[in-house]
């Protein structure tokens, strides 16, 4: 993008707790939000956003989901082609949890789950990624993402309290198109 602009966002997030010896899996979820982009020198450039993403994982019968509202900032660096610019970068995030759903077997436990049992409804972590730039007004990425507190959900379901060996936090892909105006 060659000058600043304002655009929205949105795509696909993959994620999962680190849990072991439980058979877990990735759960699909969502993020949408808005972002600023600000060309700086030399090929690098500045992308402050605001984003809702919703975070899980399903464990055996569980599964999980959190939604965080996050406000990731990138730093870019790429070179400009002139109809489109690859780059790569990296995103310190900070997020907050606002809500919490879960089901068992097919059966929604989600009407009895309180944001204040997590051990901390605050995340940050790190992303690093790549993307391309297209025609000065469409941003495609993709960036893996690590979580660096934990999240507590293994405190609220006896399934997962004994498997927590490491951090419970949620690590992930996320997908994201964005269009800027």
């Amino acid at each position: 993008l060659s000058a600043q602009s304002f655009g929205v966002t949105g795509g696909f997030t993959s994620s999962e707790l680190k849990i072991k010896d439980i058979d877990k899996t990735s759960v699909a979820g969502f993020h949408a939000g808005v972002a600023f982009n600000v060309p700086l020198i030399s090929g690098l450039a500045l992308q402050p956003g605001l984003q809702y993403n919703v975070k899980g994982t399903s464990l055996s019968s569980l599964r999980t989901s959190i939604g965080y509202v996050e406000m990731p900032v990138q730093l870019q660096w790429g070179l400009d082609l002139l109809l489109l610019r690859p780059y790569i970068f990296t995103e310190p995030f900070i997020g907050y949890a606002v809500n919490w759903s879960a089901s068992e077997s097919h059966t929604s436990i989600g009407s009895d789950l309180s944001l204040d049992k997590l051990n901390s409804r605050l995340e940050y972590g790190l992303g690093v990624g790549a993307g391309v730039d297209l025609f000065d007004r469409i941003q495609l990425s993709f960036r893996y993402y690590w979580n660096f507190e934990d999240c507590g959900v293994g405190n609220y379901f006896d399934l997962v309290k004994d498997h927590v060996t490491e951090r419970e936090s949620f690590n992930g892909l996320l997908l994201t198109i964005g269009v800027f105006f």
